[in-house]
């Protein structure tokens, strides 16, 4: 039976999360090192979305079982829906029209076993990333047939912080990982199944409960936020490209999918045009007989963005010397609640620290030399800049 992980409530502005990073060396075994994120936060109060005129939500009678029902995956059109059934794998199950209640129980090939909770299919449902002894991905060729164990492939995360539920933007290009009492971790695609940590999510006033999921177009997050074992709810960020980040103040879905017939929702998963929506709730937090549920003609979401100045780096700091021996000088133009992150040019993590007063000295101790980044973190803001070590 897949329990529940007790959460630590995280209350921060900017919250630094000492965590061991694991990334693969040249031979492919692994790489441990601690490492300090710096993670934006999102914040509340929230505002609460509208009711829709006819919009009704409903348990899934029709597939919940008298055990665990969890991680649900739901296709573009609202026809298909996977989820997790206890200890014994993952299903699908379909239906002609999003009028009919879903049936056709078929097994997928992804068993429960080892599977660190949560799954990610593209738009096509051709695709799958799920974690197995770490991320995996797989493919088929018709969905008709489930996924073939002998075509799963690792992917290689760089600054992963073994975080599970993966998601994924359509292209594939931004994956999203889910760390248990830290919050939610932003990857960007570098090579053919490479991906490489470049931002985090936290919450102020409140806590990213459980794994999240991106929308079909990768521009609206849904989240499980609240107050652990509490009170959680589903709510939402957007932003307006691929290219931006998600920010801002999250949107607290309507009380028809929020209602408080069950205190507990959690891992929503939505339809493309953003209508339907499937989620867990469980009115006693034990994952021993929590459902699904269901709410239909739900209102698409509307703009939660904020924007994140991207702002000239020497308008933020300066680095000196340049080239350098491993030990440079930061020197801020104005102080202020500041983080600093210097990557390497793969794009890992080699340190992280906060930065006091206006003038820090970085010491890279033996790192190798070559070319490194240097972003420096405020609010709303950001700026890197390049440094050379010789």
């Amino acid at each position: 039976m897949i329990k529940k992980l007790p959460f630590i409530a995280i209350f921060a502005c900017i919250a630094i999360a000492d965590i061991h990073a694991q990334q693969l060396n040249s031979n492919g075994s692994k790489i441990t090192q601690p490492v300090n994120l710096r993670t934006s936060a999102i914040t509340v109060p929230f505002r609460t979305a509208a009711v829709t005129s006819g919009e009704t939500s409903r348990p899934l009678t029709e597939l919940n079982t008298s055990t665990s029902d969890a991680y649900p995956w739901l296709s573009a059109d609202g026809l298909r829906l996977y989820c997790l059934e206890g200890d014994t794998g993952y299903y699908m199950y379909s239906r002609a029209t999003t009028s009919d209640v879903f049936s056709n129980r078929r097994p997928t090939g992804i068993f429960a076993v080892g599977i660190s909770q949560g799954i990610w299919l593209s738009n096509d449902e051709k695709m799958v990333y799920y974690n197995v002894g770490g991320l995996t991905f797989n493919t088929r060729t018709d969905t008709s047939q489930p996924f073939n164990s002998s075509n799963a492939q690792a992917v290689s995360v760089f600054g992963n912080i073994v975080g599970y539920a993966p998601s994924l933007t359509p292209d594939t290009s931004q994956l999203f990982l889910y760390y248990h009492e830290v919050g939610l971790f932003v990857y960007k695609q570098t090579g053919h199944l490479i991906y490489t940590l470049t931002d985090t999510i936290i919450a102020t006033g409140m806590t990213i409960t459980d794994p999240c999921q991106v929308s079909k177009d990768g521009l609206t997050m849904y989240l499980s936020v609240g107050n652990f074992s509490v009170k959680e709810q589903i709510a939402y960020l957007t932003r307006p490209t691929l290219n931006d980040k998600f920010s801002g103040v999250p949107v607290l879905m309507d009380s028809i999918v929020n209602n408080n017939d069950v205190p507990i929702y959690w891992l929503p998963s939505v339809s493309a045009d953003g209508t339907i929506l499937v989620c867990v709730g469980d009115a006693s937090n034990g994952w021993t007989n929590n459902d699904l549920y269901m709410t239909t003609g739900i209102t698409p979401p509307t703009s939660s963005y904020t924007a994140v100045t991207p702002a000239s780096a020497n308008s933020v700091f300066s680095v000196y010397p340049n080239p350098a021996s491993g030990t440079f000088n930061v020197q801020l133009n104005s102080a202020g609640a500041y983080t600093l992150s210097v990557y390497n040019g793969t794009g890992a993590v080699v340190k992280t620290t906060t930065l006091a007063g206006t003038l820090t000295q970085v010491d890279l101790g033996a790192a190798l030399p070559g070319i490194y980044y240097v972003t420096v973190y405020g609010d709303n803001e950001n700026a890197t800049q390049k440094v050379v070590v010789q």
